[in-house]
């Protein structure tokens, strides 16, 4: 999208995507949305709805409901993937290993033996965000492969029901 375009009032951007048919959760100042690339089944992006590079330019009330919107959505997709742990991860800022320059915040839900060892879910996030400076330039390699459209928006669909149906 070019810089000068018009975003709809209903629309989410993350960095330079726009994200909205990947929302399945949002309070008035974050959303969650589905990821492009999972390393695990229910790794989801929660971001703030308003561009932020890095997480001190966060002002404090737009931190809190961030981090609120960080707890539920960690605590419904560890029980709609049936997890018993979470891993939750911010790469703030490019020499971090941060691909979008949009603030976000990495939530896994994990399971025993799902990565193995355990602390190389790591490694796995720093080629995730290798990968997606790779997408930006069009050199998509890897051995995950890139989700279609159609099955991001089944997979938002789905958690949509799921946050609904969580209390």
């Amino acid at each position: 999208m070019s810089s000068t375009a018009k975003l709809k009032a209903d629309e989410i951007q993350f960095g330079f995507f726009t994200v909205s048919d990947q929302v399945f959760y949002e309070n008035s100042s974050a959303a969650a949305i589905v990821n492009l690339q999972p390393i695990v089944p229910g790794h989801v992006l929660v971001i703030p709805k308003k561009h932020y590079a890095r997480l001190a330019d966060v002002p404090q009330n737009d931190l809190a409901l961030l981090f609120e919107a960080v707890q539920f959505v960690g605590k419904m997709v560890e029980r709609a993937y049936t997890g018993d742990s979470l891993s939750i991860t911010i790469q703030d800022g490019p020499n971090a290993g941060q691909s979008v320059d949009h603030l976000h915040v990495h939530v896994l839900p994990r399971r025993a033996g799902d990565i193995t060892p355990n602390d190389k879910i790591y490694e796995h996030l720093e080629q995730f965000g290798l990968e997606l400076r790779s997408m930006h330039e069009k050199q998509l390699d890897s051995d995950r492969q890139a989700r279609t459209q159609e099955q991001m928006n089944a997979e938002a669909a789905w958690l949509r029901v799921q946050c609904q149906s969580f209390s």
